[in-house]
């Protein structure tokens, strides 16, 4: 496919950024996203200073990743029902309110670890609902040649806040403590919900009218209607042989992948003894290293089989985890986890290309959020083992184990017959999906 010019392409950044509604929920995104940081390396880090324990810091996981598995299918449905201007505000100020909560109770009362498992419970649950509303909100503010456009510059920022937003928690926190990381996240919320509420505009840009909205059925014709878009979904996600496959192979790279991130403040303090401002900054490259990553493999990976490129990157990525684990120095340490996130982001590329381009469009929103559903269900197993282990084994060693898990996987993700071959090309969709 030949590139479009330059001066197209600015064009398109520029009418997406002139549009005042468009730039409203940017700029929510950004700033709620900014907050998240704050709050995650703030829990994480406050729960092992006050545990000594890696297996209560897989605990704060494991909620969160919990979230995606029980709420994330409804959710995806039920947003679609509602005004979506109104759910993403009514999401932020309950997050907002949640932490508002939490920061009062543990300034007055010190950690409470059953009261972070339900702040976080909360806080994730109704993350399940802002985030397929708000992509759904999208198409409503921009017109359809934008889509990608406004996707890159939301995709953008959210990998920009990771970058600055994990190295200036992990300050902050040091210097300040965890209870202002929660206050920061609890005033982004606050942020959000003022910005979305000054979005007067839902039309599209050009004069674009908004998609026809369904009228409202009897509560037993919904129900039914409910349940038979999600057996759709499923039938669909397992009728695709590629994706049916790949999603095998992703539930056994997440069950590793999870357990990486509740050892990682043991990891931080005992392997590379260093406070919280390390345990930011190595949080804060592989955001570098993904946004590195996604723009490489934008450019490059649609010349290459999606096989070999998903098997390499996991590979990469399984090697340069078990190198973190025997190589303790700071300043190599936070070089291969920002190659760590790169690798990952590729991975994440050729993912996301190949579902695109193998999902029928009309369907590819609930066929994403039961493909997250079903891909997470390892992964609350492998942050509690994960925190179990790096207690009896220490986070050095355990990150060796996980790399020898990513790269035994990615061999056999190379060898299997439908992976090697997959590519990017579309094919017609499977009569069980309708």
């Amino acid at each position: 496919m030949r590139a479009e010019p330059a001066v197209t392409v600015w064009a398109r950044y520029r009418a997406v950024l002139r549009h005042r509604p468009f730039l409203l929920l940017w700029g929510a995104g950004g700033v709620s996203s900014l907050g998240d940081h704050f709050f995650l390396i703030a829990l994480m880090w406050f729960t092992f200073a006050a545990t000594r324990s890696s297996l209560e810091v897989a605990a704060i996981a494991v909620v969160s990743q919990v979230t995606y598995v029980v709420v994330g299918p409804a959710a995806g449905v039920w947003a679609d029902r509602w005004d979506r201007r109104r759910t993403l505000i009514v999401c932020d100020l309950v997050r907002a309110g949640v932490l508002g909560a939490f920061v009062v109770i543990t300034w007055r009362g010190g950690f409470s670890f059953p009261l972070a498992l339900g702040a976080m419970f909360l806080v994730e649950a109704t993350g399940r609902f802002f985030g397929p509303s708000r992509a759904a909100y999208l198409t409503t503010l921009v017109d359809p040649e934008s889509l990608v456009t406004a996707n890159g510059l939301m995709s953008g920022t959210t990998q920009a806040t990771g970058l600055g937003g994990q190295a200036v928690a992990g300050v902050v926190i040091t210097a300040l403590g965890a209870v202002a990381g929660f206050l920061i996240d609890a005033v982004s919320f606050a942020l959000s919900a003022l910005s979305l509420a000054f979005i007067r505009n839902d039309a599209p840009p050009a004069g674009r009218s908004r998609p026809s909205v369904q009228t409202s059925s009897p509560s037993s014709k919904r129900r039914h209607r409910f349940w038979g878009e999600l057996a759709d979904g499923y039938r669909l996600l397992a009728g695709i042989r590629v994706l049916r496959t790949l999603l095998l192979f992703a539930i056994v790279l997440n069950l590793f992948f999870a357990m990486i991130e509740p050892a990682m403040p043991a990891y931080v303090h005992a392997t590379l003894h260093a406070g919280a401002w390390a345990y930011g900054l190595v949080g804060s490259l592989q955001f570098a290293g993904g946004l590195v990553g996604g723009l490489v493999a934008g450019g490059v990976a649609a010349r290459f089989r999606a096989g070999p490129l998903l098997g390499i990157g996991a590979a990469a990525a399984g090697l340069l985890v078990a190198a973190c684990g025997v190589l303790p120095l700071v300043p190599l340490a936070l070089v291969l986890w920002a190659l760590w996130g790169f690798s990952l982001a590729v991975v994440g590329v050729v993912v996301q290309s190949l579902e695109q381009r193998l999902i029928p469009r009309a369907s590819l929103a609930r066929v994403l959020a039961l493909r997250s559903s079903v891909g997470m269900v390892a992964m609350p197993v492998g942050s509690l083992v994960g925190g179990w282990l790096a207690n009896q084994m220490g986070a050095g060693s355990l990150y060796v184990v996980i790399g020898a898990g990513f790269l035994a996987t990615a061999l056999a993700m190379m060898a299997h017959p439908t992976i090697r071959t997959a590519d990017f090309s579309p094919v017609p969709s499977p009569s069980a999906a309708g």
